[in-house]
């Protein structure tokens, strides 16, 4: 019984690993399921002078922090965060 439970757990811990470093952790990382161009979309409609999305640091339990690029060349970072009927707001965050 003590064996098959530390091959269950093993397996678990493995396919955990998997999700996360390997081509599943796309969907089980949250705030993964946004596309780029959605979002900059949605932060031209209240920013126009936005041109592109810098990078994008995602977190599972937290928001996510967006940096776009404007036309001027300045950063600005916004705070994307989602709720489980995959509606989602941007904020300006605080540094």
């Amino acid at each position: 019984m003590i064996e098959l439970l530390i091959v269950v757990f093993i397996v678990a811990f493995l396919a955990i690993v998997v999700c996360y470093l390997g081509i599943g952790g796309a969907v089980v990382m949250g705030n993964q399921w946004f596309t780029e161009d959605g979002v900059l979309k949605k932060i031209q409609l209240n920013h126009s002078n936005a041109v592109r999305i810098v990078d994008a640091e995602r977190n599972v339990f937290q928001h996510t922090v967006i940096t776009v690029e404007q036309k001027d060349g300045k950063r600005v970072r916004y705070c994307l965060d989602s709720d489980i009927l995959f509606n989602y707001t941007i904020t300006a965050c605080e540094r």
